[in-house]
């Protein structure tokens, strides 16, 4: 069976990337909305009560860079967000936690932006060789327990795929507290914080490492049980002095379109700019044979070739051989009903829990360990081979 070959394959999609303009009233009719939108944010903040806003000069925090205060003694509890021109009430100590969370919650972007300019000062004082004796100063005033208490908790739910809830669950806690009674009491506001900056900073470490280094892509798509659609990528290169294959998967996104060619790139561009990977630095991409895939591949070729790049595009190997091994399970007239018998002795087996007993007795019996039957399935190839086997 001969492998598709992208070039000469058929269209998918035809999509007119082309709208009709609004309406003239709808337009205004949408900017009379916006305007109303911030008209009502804005009459909840206190500068329309004759509040002053200034900037906070003194303010180190990434934070202000959105954020104004009132000259007003009565209104220094609430600072103005200048994106959304409301007020947030961030208390009489100061504390900037609520700011962040604000930005946190309301503006992604701009939290994305504070955390990676984080990140990225992290990275530099970790990897300046003029401030390892300032940084051993500064961590002497540091809990070093507590710290490392946080990185191990912070790997184990990372690792374990365990929910932020989990630190606040009371026999997880009796657990911690039973091994080490000084350990922190840490909550799930807390452990997210700390799981997004370890997210920022895996980021930023990725980043530079895949700078200047040529690698292939991966991407794939599926719906969730809840129907909802995801995205992932991963990143492969081969270390050029130890030979060392390496992988990195960039992240599972949800889907925020449809499920055309043009969108799978999207989606795959979006994944190489967070980590700043480039189509020059992109040999191939890897994706199944599936007919939007193949579409999706054309354009890969095509966007590579008007940025400079030399980017191919290969069909998963996995994939092309489970349609051959389709062809190759088929009854055929010297199977004679074979594949269709296995079938109906696994489904036999499968819908009698009694059946299955005596099975895995007589099995137990003549060759020493118990066994039962194997399900197919129609993706896996190997599902197939090992019912039969």
């Amino acid at each position: 069976m001969s492998s598709p070959d992208i070039d000469n394959a058929q269209p998918i999609i035809n999509i007119d990337d082309s709208s009709p303009e609004l309406p003239s009233i709808e337009n205004e009719a949408q900017t009379s909305a916006s305007s109303f939108a911030v008209s009502t944010l804005s009459s909840k903040s206190f500068s329309v009560q004759g509040g002053t806003l200034k900037r906070n000069v003194y303010g180190k925090n990434e934070v202000w860079e959105y954020f104004q205060v009132y000259d007003e003694k009565k209104f220094k509890t609430h600072a103005f967000c200048i994106l959304c021109k409301c007020d947030v009430n961030y208390g009489k100590t100061h504390s900037t936690s609520n700011l962040e969370k604000h930005i946190m919650r309301h503006h992604k972007k701009e939290y994305s932006i504070i955390m990676s300019d984080r990140a990225n000062k992290r990275l530099k004082l970790h990897d300046d060789s003029s401030m390892i004796g300032a940084q051993a100063k500064l961590t002497t005033y540091i809990d070093s327990s507590n710290v490392e208490f946080q990185e191990c908790l912070l790997n184990w739910m990372v690792n374990s795929y365990q929910p932020l809830s989990a630190v606040q669950n009371d026999a997880f806690r009796k657990m911690i507290r039973c091994l080490n009674k000084k350990a922190p009491v840490i909550g799930a506001d807390k452990i997210r914080s700390l799981m997004s900056m370890k997210y920022f900073d895996t980021m930023q470490s990725i980043t530079k490492i895949l700078k200047g280094k040529n690698v292939a892509l991966t991407t794939d798509a599926w719906k969730s049980i809840a129907k909802e659609g995801y995205v992932t990528c991963t990143l492969h290169f081969i270390e050029p002095l130890t030979w060392t294959l390496h992988d990195f998967s960039l992240g599972i996104f949800k889907k925020d379109g449809t499920s055309t060619a043009v969108d799978v790139v999207r989606y795959a561009e979006d994944h190489m700019q967070k980590f700043s990977v480039s189509y020059s630095q992109l040999t191939c991409i890897v994706t199944d044979t599936e007919a939007t895939m193949i579409a999706a591949g054309r354009l890969f070729k095509e966007k590579s070739i008007n940025e400079g790049g030399q980017t191919s595009w290969h069909g998963c190997i996995d994939h092309k051989l489970e349609l051959v091994t389709k062809l190759a399970f088929k009854d055929g007239e010297d199977s004679l009903g074979t594949m269709a018998a296995c079938r109906a002795i696994v489904t036999f087996f499968n819908s009698s829990s009694q059946a299955t007993s005596k099975l895995k007795e007589k099995t137990k019996a003549r060759l020493g360990v118990s066994l039962t039957v194997i399900q197919d399935f129609v993706t896996p190839w190997w599902s197939t081979f090992s019912m039969c086997e």
